[in-house]
């Protein structure tokens, strides 16, 4: 919509043109004469920050271009600014410095040692073992069976037959209930019994009857019918009536709450004249024949175990002695919270030795005898997934020169410090295990006299 405003004077046009430039309306002033000349005398007369719009709106400042002009420039300045975002990451500036220490280490290794020795070092003598891997996993001693006992019926406690603590067998009664209401339902349902089977006989005996008659042509279809279903009914009420002398003479049994097995009363916390609710806990009884000690072990250690293999245990209550024990079963479904794989291990406890609630620390041996060079993980540097250590020559007395040497590793379940070597090692040099972080390669050291010896500190592997 086009808006057409004729101004009388200057100052009259120069105020209409702010207005509309304020309210984002273009404006064409004119007057009937000499527009043009009108237009370039009110625009000189506008202050410079409107003569600057006011030139790009009308292309005379900065030229007219096309859209895919302008949407070509964006686009370059965006790649751009990619590029150096790009060079600029994290990761680049990382790759940059890996590459950098790898020059570094290529260059040094052709290098001499310092002459200083400025770091003093840890050390291991690199043996072959030929033992069977061993690891130990602490936990918490549990019964083989427990069970809680809880009231099945309602009832008054009449008697408490054990003590807590007390030795039970499979069978024995702990606690009685009244039986009197009991015991009358199962009177009342044996004569329901009885009644049913007196009926069932007389239904059967007319049945007899009926039927002699109808092979005489006596008596119609309809009374042979109707005492064929009073037959059957009968026979149904006989089976009704022993339904609810047997769930009678159930319901007296469970007024006395007997053992499920033979072990241990662990709980019990009852006096006479208590009235007890269907389901309220009553006694908890464990069988301590034999003692299960369950760990949690990862997918990788799961691998490395069989059922039946042999375990040894050590409570930290029974100081110098050891248990006998074996992998009962292996979890194949991790925990859904800490992704850990059960492993239960039984041991016999014929005397009692072992109680639950105590402490007590699991050895495996995993695997056959096998020689394997195995060193402390702390001497091995990770670099970009690859393993590094420090083997060290003997230079002079106390001193040793640091070599870089790259190795390949394997972990062992278990044993989260130390690290087995498949390559890259012999048995015999020696390595460094502390200051790995600051050594380089080349770098002369001290090295302790008490570990440089040849003492190993794998020694009780």
């Amino acid at each position: 919509m086009g808006l057409s405003v004729r101004c009388e004077s200057t100052r009259e046009s120069l105020e209409i043109f702010t207005l509309c430039v304020e309210r984002g309306f273009l404006l064409e002033l004119r007057r009937d004469a000499e527009p043009l000349t009108r237009r370039k005398f009110l625009v000189e007369q506008m202050p410079s920050p409107l003569r600057m719009i006011h030139g790009i709106l009308c292309g005379e400042i900065m030229p007219k271009r096309s859209v895919r002009t302008i949407l070509l420039a964006l686009a370059a300045l965006m790649v751009v600014l990619a590029v150096w975002l790009l060079a600029t990451s994290p990761s680049a500036v990382t790759q940059r410095e890996a590459e950098r220490r790898r020059a570094e280490a290529g260059s040094e290794g052709a290098s001499a040692p310092t002459s200083l020795a400025s770091m003093t070092v840890d050390s291991h003598l690199v043996q072959r073992s030929s033992e069977r891997a061993r690891i130990d996993v602490s936990g918490l001693l549990e019964p083989i069976q427990k069970v809680v006992l809880a009231a099945e019926v309602a009832g008054q406690v009449v008697a408490v037959e054990v003590q807590e603590h007390a030795a039970v067998d499979d069978g024995d009664v702990l606690v009685r209930l009244d039986p009197a209401l009991p015991d009358a339902a199962v009177k009342r349902a044996q004569a329901a019994v009885l009644r049913a089977e007196a009926q069932d006989r007389l239904a059967q005996s007319e049945l007899g009857r009926q039927r002699n008659l109808s092979k005489r042509g006596v008596t119609s279809s309809a009374d042979l019918d109707r005492a064929e279903s009073e037959a059957r009914s009968g026979r149904a009420r006989v089976a009704e009536a022993e339904a609810e002398l047997v769930d009678a003479k159930t319901r007296l049994a469970k007024t006395e709450i007997r053992a499920p097995f033979a072990g241990f009363v662990t709980e019990l916390d009852l006096d006479p004249g208590t009235y007890l609710q269907p389901g309220q806990r009553v006694a908890e009884v464990a069988d301590l024949s034999q003692i299960e000690v369950g760990v949690g072990v990862s997918a990788r250690e799961i691998l490395a175990l069989s059922v039946g293999d042999p375990v040894e245990l050590r409570v930290q209550a029974l100081p110098g002695e050891r248990f006998k024990g074996e992998i009962a079963s292996l979890s194949r479904t991790a925990d859904s919270k800490t992704r850990k794989y059960r492993v239960p291990v039984r041991f016999a406890n014929t005397e009692l030795r072992l109680l639950p609630g105590m402490l007590g620390t699991l050895r495996f041996k995993l695997g056959g005898s096998r020689s394997a060079v195995i060193v402390p993980r702390r001497a091995v540097r990770e670099e970009f997934d690859l393993d590094y250590l420090y083997v060290l020559d003997p230079a002079e007395e106390g001193r040793a020169v640091a070599r870089r040497r790259r190795v390949a590793t394997q972990p062992l379940a278990f044993r989260p410090e130390i690290i087995e070597v498949t390559s890259g090692l012999e048995p015999g040099e020696v390595i460094a295990t502390t200051g790995v972080r600051e050594l380089r390669d080349g770098q002369l050291v001290r090295v302790r006299e008490d570990v440089a010896n040849g003492t190993s500190v794998l020694n009780g592997l």
